[in-house]
């Protein structure tokens, strides 16, 4: 049973989404907040129990960052329609969920990279914060500027495994 909970963490999140959003359409002051900092801890505890319980699965690998980027993104394009400033916030997790699809497509078994987690640290109780309507513009800034960096490290890998494949294809001619 306690090897099912890193999944049913991960469950749980793709559930939030929809009150998260409906909340925060209806402008209740709190709640959105609350649940989505809810969503994010349990984004933190499922990975790291499925290490600690050895729980991992096919299911989480592919699971979890498919819904934690739907989760952000979903609730980003909310609330750009309340605060249009956040648009650049919306575009970069856009940009880095597609890479991070095409990284997951192409190696299903391939692990975050380590400044992905680190802005993830970041961007949960910044995005929380906007849920709560509070804009605090050296955070937002800090985050705009991390994402970039983050969307920079992921270039930068793709590049590097175009030039791994380039040199396999020409060392096997």
């Amino acid at each position: 049973m306690k090897k099912r909970i890193p999944n049913m963490l991960t469950i749980l999140r793709a559930v939030l989404i929809i009150p998260i959003v409906i909340f925060a359409l209806l402008d209740y002051k709190y709640m959105p907040g609350i649940l989505f900092l809810i969503a994010g801890l349990s984004d933190m505890f499922d990975g790291y129990l499925a290490r600690k319980w050895d729980a991992c699965s096919d299911f989480g690998r592919k699971a979890d960052p498919i819904i934690d980027k739907f989760l952000s993104i979903i609730v980003l394009i909310v609330i750009v329609f309340k605060n249009p400033i956040n648009i650049f916030l919306l575009l970069t997790e856009a940009i880095l969920g597609g890479m991070g699809w095409i990284r997951l497509k192409e190696n299903p078994d391939i692990s975050p990279l380590k400044i992905g987690k680190i802005k993830t640290v970041f961007l949960i109780p910044y995005i929380t914060l906007l849920l709560f309507d509070v804009l605090y513009l050296p955070f937002f800034y800090f985050i705009i500027v991390f994402e970039s960096i983050v969307i920079f490290a992921y270039a930068l890998e793709r590049v590097r495994i175009i030039k791994k494949k380039n040199q396999k294809r020409a060392s096997s001619k």
